[in-house]
């Protein structure tokens, strides 16, 4: 009995020493390699997250589709980040989704103590509706905590947040 192979057995060589390296490699470049580690994606829906400062908690509208500024000037609102293991490697990615985000959301880090360790500009180019940043291991010790704080204008929406661990 004759096995038919859907492509030549010279690619599949290639195919399992490709695997083999990026194994092999990906720890090196601080990443996870397939073998040995995964990636963790957490999401955070956006009615979690809450008025900040001053701003008026009546103009956050909390709904299924997340938290909207119903009011006429702009919002700030802060929004937990999950974190469900430790910091890998090279940090952690968070994203926050919605609209009206684009320039108006930051990543802070803060010690257990409640000093701040560090605050990052999220950035995106999905007219808004996406933005992110890469928080190093570094700023993100064991027993430390961070949040997004963005500001809203007038019907801007936070839909979720999303965390690669």
């Amino acid at each position: 009995m004759t096995i038919q192979l859907p492509f030549p057995r010279s690619r599949l060589g290639a195919c399992a020493r490709t695997a083999a390296l990026a194994t092999m490699l990906l720890p090196l470049l601080g990443l996870p390699s397939p073998a040995h580690a995964e990636w963790v994606y957490d999401t955070l829906h956006g009615s979690a997250c809450n008025v900040e400062g001053t701003s008026s908690p009546a103009n956050l509208r909390r709904t299924v589709t997340g938290s909207t500024n119903v009011g006429t000037t702009p919002l700030s609102v802060i929004c937990p980040v999950l974190r469900t293991i430790v910091a890998p490697t090279i940090g952690y990615r968070v994203y926050a989704n919605g609209s009206g985000l684009s320039g108006a959301c930051r990543l802070f880090s803060m010690a257990n103590t409640g000093g701040m360790l560090s605050a990052l500009a999220m950035s995106g180019t999905d007219a808004g509706r996406r933005v992110t940043a890469l928080m190093p291991a570094t700023l993100t010790p064991e027993q430390s905590h961070q949040a997004v704080l963005c500001t809203l204008p007038a019907g801007g929406v936070i839909y979720s947040l999303e965390f690669v661990q």
